[in-house]
């Protein structure tokens, strides 16, 4: 997935970048400094969001904007200025959406917020009527990488799998196996696998079966927390 940032001030794009790169998307960020640059690179690839400065060294920001509309016409595009053309963009939002206006004050953390629909992957499929330690070993036999989402109406979390194994989890600040060990505990949840993200970090070192082994002895023996075929 792929992402634009035209902003001829390096310290400004440079903010932004790095907030997208905190979110843990899998996505490449491009930053033109101009429109000259912005336009050979679109030339090869398709953005999911634009991020756009108006005041640009080399033409209007306007131009490149009702260009960039007119041969993507759905693109979401992010303006970030002090322009005095914002206010104008105002009038003009309806005919260019989607549209997004801020002034350059504005918190970088808050613009990414605004576009986040647009850059969160997709569930590849939801998966029902199989527990979730099932699962687990399906997706270890199947030797998958992938982010497997555990949800219920009190939270969610992931766990990360790499070639069929089990390297990280992450519950609402717990990662590693303590994390393991209460997405396990969740009843009934929801799951949905997720494709295109790769874990940041190895948090597990245990293999799966000794995992699901010490949620069935936590559970008393059993092992209904664990999966759904029992």
């Amino acid at each position: 997935m792929n992402v634009l940032i035209l902003d001829p001030d390096p310290v400004g794009a440079g903010s932004l970048e790095a907030t997208l790169a905190q979110r843990g998307w899998t996505i490449q960020v491009e930053v033109c400094a101009d429109t000259a640059a912005a336009w050979a690179w679109l030339e090869h690839r398709h953005p999911a969001v634009v991020f756009l400065e108006l005041n640009l060294p080399d033409g209007s920001g306007m131009d490149f904007l009702v260009s960039l509309k007119d041969k993507y016409p759905g693109l979401p595009v992010v303006l970030w200025t002090d322009s005095a053309l914002l206010e104008d963009m105002v009038r003009l939002r309806r005919s260019l959406r989607p549209l997004q206006l801020h002034k350059r004050t504005v918190d970088p953390a808050e613009l990414v917020a605004g576009v986040r629909r647009y850059l969160a992957p997709k569930p590849e499929s939801r998966i029902q009527g199989i527990g979730p330690g099932d699962f687990l070993e399906l997706l270890a036999r199947e030797r998958k990488s992938c982010r497997l989402r555990l949800s219920s109406p009190a939270g969610y979390g992931d766990l990360y799998f790499l070639e069929g194994a089990l390297v990280h989890a992450e519950l609402m600040g717990l990662v590693g196996a303590p994390a393991f060990h209460e997405l396990l505990a969740m009843p009934n949840p929801e799951l949905a696998v997720y494709q295109d993200l790769a874990p940041r970090i190895q948090t597990i070192q245990q293999n799966l079966p000794e995992l699901l082994a010490q949620v069935a002895t936590a559970n008393g023996g059993e092992q209904h927390f664990v999966g759904g075929l029992h």
